[in-house]
């Protein structure tokens, strides 16, 4: 058995669920890649890893992909946790890392490390009894094996290991820097209201129930959390709700500086209501993004990183509001307002640290008003060119779907994966394409792939002689590519006649925005009582520009665009740059050099020239390098 050490005195421990190879071949804890991890990861922290108390839960391996590492534990007989109690108790350390499932579960009673790391925790219901110290505070961090899988969580446990380290020498209990209540009554409204008339930030959040503002929040000093209910059983009278709403429209609008998570979401439901937020200054999402584009963007991450609250995104969120566990869901909204100010003060602190403070200001926050002004404004739509475009699309469609019936006897749905499957490996006795993949429990099973590249592939590897076989198969990618267009008619359309999308300025790692659908809702009645809620809109990045090109030469698909079309008197314009991220990468880069080549691309000669006007009336519809993406 690989044996615990660390110093006697320890105030702070490491406990991982079993040993992993290296740590049994050398029959050592800092054994194989985990020492080397524990050493780098630990080496910011006073004291290092030197300062703690290593040990396991169980000293047998569990093996990979283990869906429940407890109870395998308890079932298979390598239950050693009385020697860690014992340990434990020797020590009476403030702090536990716990690093793996099983040891969260153990300790705490939760699962799912992937959300709870880089929380607080406290002993477990059946766990605290059997330790002396009752106040012994839980970190949980994730296990060092996945580390090996993306290096990004590298800072992220650096991160967890030092909001932990902080505890070290605090045997006090742990308590959330919140206080969180529910408003019930004008009066209690507007006595927050003026306790909080100036404050530096406000943030505030909405909770929706079947696209209605069911709660507000809104917290002006990171600590204080107030939710006001706005639907739902409120045991209030109709006058007094109202007059919620009129103090609360009028501090939304009175000026005050207004910060949240996803700020134009909240902004977008809240103008449907009437209400106004006058004075936006942040968005914790796009600060984020800001600071830490690699990494992810929700509440619930950020949270981890800069708050000392428990997550908490699973308590109330798809609580009912009629529900007797209504305030549950009031007590997760005030939570979120709460959560996000302290996030924006600690990302707002380590923005101007890292010299990106005045860029957010300039760059990214300015976004929020351009995209809010081009969501709300839409775009003009032309029914006339959808049904043209309707009309001719679905007379392609009929005509290729006739032709596969031809030549295979009967129709297909080529939407479907399990139809394809047999078409490919039964009816046309193709060679196999498969791929190993790993469902959520962990349990790994052969798939059968039938995506476009496989057909491709299938088409050109396998079909020589049988022009039949490669005539279907290029049928079904025809035949995907013209349901993909079809499905672009169905898009719903504003009562106003204009479509609108929602942008997502962090929508991409790479810091490009992103689009999807309009926030707004269609009710569709299906029946007397029963209703279908369809999204309004586009995510307008998706409709192709180029359209598809079919085998034989042609293009489908590239009008699609000509659905949109610009209000009078406007036409639309293409602002593009060549080379834009290879200037700015050699600008990041100070490689002047390599940039003074872009403002010196020579001209073609006359050779040239004339190979490349034989090469266009030939392929007139492939497209030509410029000289500048092939000189740099």
């Amino acid at each position: 058995m690989i044996p615990s050490y660390g110093p006697s005195h320890a105030k702070i421990m490491l406990v991982m669920d079993s040993p992993l190879s290296g740590q049994i071949a050398s029959q050592d804890f800092m054994g194989g890649y985990v020492g080397s991890y524990i050493a780098k990861l630990f080496k910011h922290v006073e004291g290092g890893h030197g300062a703690l108390y290593k040990s396991f839960l169980t000293r047998e391996p569990i093996p990979n992909k283990t869906r429940s590492p407890l109870q395998y534990i308890h079932e298979t007989g390598i239950d050693h946790s009385k020697y860690l109690i014992a340990e434990i108790n020797d020590l009476q350390p403030n702090v536990i890392f716990t690093s793996g499932e099983a040891t969260l579960q153990y300790f705490t009673g939760l699962t799912e490390v992937k959300k709870y790391r880089g929380s607080i925790l406290p002993l477990s219901g059946l766990t605290k009894p059997k330790l002396k110290c009752k106040t012994t505070k839980v970190v949980p961090l994730i296990p060092f094996e996945d580390l090996r899988k993306d290096i990004r969580q590298w800072y992220v446990m650096r991160s967890d290991i030092t909001k932990g380290w902080k505890y070290r020498d605090d045997p006090s209990p742990f308590k959330e820097n919140a206080h969180l209540w529910i408003c019930r009554s004008a009066k209690a409204l507007k006595n927050y209201l003026d306790r909080n008339r100036s404050p530096e930030y406000l943030a505030t959040d909405i909770e929706m129930w079947n696209n209605y503002i069911d709660c507000v929040s809104l917290c002006a000093d990171g600590y204080e959390g107030v939710s006001i209910p706005l639907l739902g059983d409120l045991t209030m009278t109709s006058l007094e709700l109202a007059i919620i709403y009129q103090q609360l429209a009028e501090y939304l609008g009175s000026g005050v500086p207004i910060i949240n998570q996803n700020v134009r979401f909240d902004e977008w439901h809240y103008r449907k209501y009437g209400f106004v937020l006058g004075n936006v200054v942040g968005d914790t999402m796009i600060l984020g993004a800001t600071i830490y584009p690699e990494l992810p963007k929700g509440l619930g991450f950020y949270n981890s990183l800069y708050t000392t609250l428990t997550y908490y995104k699973d308590e109330g969120k798809e609580v009912h509001p009629l529900s007797n566990k209504k305030d549950n869901r009031y007590i997760y909204n005030a939570k979120d307002a709460v959560a996000a100010h302290q996030c924006f003060t600690g990302m707002r602190d380590d923005a101007k640290e890292l010299g990106v403070w005045e860029f957010y200001n300039k760059g990214p926050r300015q976004f929020y008003f351009t995209y809010r002004g081009i969501e709300r404004n839409g775009v003009r739509f032309s029914e006339t060119a959808r049904n043209a475009l309707r009309e001719k699309y679905t007379s392609i469609f009929d005509s290729y779907s006739l032709q596969y019936t031809d030549l295979v006897g009967k129709p297909i749905n080529v939407n479907s994966p399990l139809q394809i499957k047999r078409l490919l490996y039964e009816d046309l006795e193709l060679p196999e394409q498969t791929e190993s993949v790993v469902r959520p429990s962990g349990e790994r099973y052969t798939k059968y792939k039938t995506d476009e590249e496989t057909l491709e592939y299938l088409a050109l590897n396998h079909c020589e002689d049988d022009d039949d076989t490669k005539g279907i198969l290029y049928l079904v990618i025809y035949l995907r590519k013209l349901k993909r267009i079809l499905k672009y008619f169905d898009l719903l359309v504003h009562p106003d006649g204009r479509v609108r999308t929602r942008y997502k300025e962090s929508g991409t790692e790479s810091g490009r925005t992103s689009t999807t659908f309009s926030e707004d809702v269609f009710y569709h009645a299906i029946s007397e009582t029963r209703f279908e809620r369809k999204r309004m809109g586009i995510a307008l990045q998706t409709v192709p520009k180029h359209g598809f090109r079919l085998l034989d030469g042609n293009i489908i698909g590239e009008d699609l665009r000509t659905m949109f079309v610009p209000d009078m008197g406007y036409t639309f314009g293409e602002a593009d740059f060549k080379q834009m991220e290879a200037r700015i990468v050699t600008i990041c880069c100070q490689d002047w050099e390599t940039l003074g080549r872009f403002g010196k691309i020579p001209k073609w000669n006359d050779r040239e020239n004339e190979l490349r006007s034989k090469f266009t009336r030939e392929y007139p519809k492939d497209a030509l390098a410029s000289k500048a993406d092939i000189h740099v």
